[in-house]
């Protein structure tokens, strides 16, 4: 039985899924088994699959029928023997001392859930920051905390899980759906801690959808932030200031991809959502959780949508925000 579990769900990537085999094959810690969950591929993917199985005695092939990323993941977790387990994108790469540090991490401080930092990718720039590194030890509530706030990234790839915790919740949705589950996954755990050297390299492809145009299945976004609302107001109410923040910058998020895709071409998905900020107008005003910047951009979207559409996208350019690419993707 191996120490660590790595699941990598695999859909049409085989332009990418052998580098990010090899990134895996290469890592300094060596005690883990791959497996691979082809997901109803129309490409070489499983193909790609199979032949790595081949060539290293770690490696898994499950295929399956295409069921979405989720389902995916969650083949894998059915089939996962680790103590602990992780996942990376089978369009991405780690450092080759990623589960070597998160797992030396989560020994020494006894952790349910150890973190690193993300290296991010976008094909015209590499946001890479380089601070001094550090480690920091959470928790519960604080690990909950920076959760909620997404400070630990909200992608599922960075952080390692005792098997425990991981098998035990299941993905739901097709997009933000690993956000839900590092939500669960920080909800059960006693402790968990934070490297905050960037390991995990998460690369952001112009077919991404990360980088795709607005389009109802951005609701989803919506749709886990109130899940996550409903649950801590439910389960950890201390925390439910935290959240309501999170879930209005959510519905900011939601609404700058409808401007800039057109509000005319998406009503009903723009009234769910400016129905949703409206309900935040007092919270705005009290909440000391709201930056200012987010604080002034709610009031002046309150005041005028047209100022805040021109605003926002002026300001996108200047930051040279990939919401504009989006916007130029559509």
């Amino acid at each position: 039985m191996a120490f660590l579990t790595i699941i990598v769900p695999v859909y049409n990537k085989g332009k990418y899924l052998k580098g990010c085999i090899e990134s895996i094959l290469e890592q300094d810690f060596r005690d883990f088994e791959l497996i691979l969950v082809n997901d109803g591929s129309t490409d070489n993917s499983g193909q790609i699959c199979d032949e790595s199985e081949k060539t290293d005695q770690r490696i898994k092939v499950v295929h399956q029928a295409n069921g979405g990323v989720s389902s995916a993941r969650n083949k894998g977790l059915a089939v996962a023997s680790g103590q602990y387990i992780s996942f990376v994108d089978a369009d991405d790469t780690i450092d080759k001392d990623m589960h070597q540090i998160l797992i030396e991490n989560a020994l020494e401080s006894k952790a349910d859930i150890s973190a690193c930092g993300v290296r991010v990718i976008f094909p015209h720039k590499v946001i890479d920051h380089q601070n001094a590194p550090s480690k920091t030890v959470m928790n519960h509530a604080e690990g909950l905390r920076a959760a909620i706030l997404l400070d630990l990234n909200g992608g599922v790839y960075n952080k390692i899980y005792k098997s425990s915790i991981a098998k035990n919740i299941r993905f739901i949705g097709r997009m933000y759906e690993d956000v839900y589950y590092v939500f669960q996954a920080y909800l059960s755990a006693e402790k968990s801690i934070y490297d905050n050297r960037n390991k995990y390299n998460y690369i952001v492809r112009d077919n991404s959808v990360s980088m795709s145009p607005f389009s109802e299945k951005y609701l989803d976004v919506i749709t886990v932030s109130d899940n996550i609302l409903r649950t801590v107001a439910r389960e950890r109410p201390g925390h439910l200031e935290i959240a309501k923040s999170r879930d209005l910058v959510n519905n900011l998020f939601v609404i700058n991809l409808i401007f800039m895709a057109g509000r005319g071409n998406f009503s009903r998905e723009y009234g769910i959502v400016i129905k949703n900020l409206k309900a935040y107008k007092d919270f705005v005003k009290k909440s000391k959780l709201i930056r200012l910047k987010r604080r002034v951009a709610y009031q002046i979207l309150m005041k005028s949508e047209g100022l805040y559409h021109f605003i926002m996208y002026v300001y996108c350019l200047v930051k040279d925000s990939p919401v504009v690419k989006r916007y130029k993707n559509n």
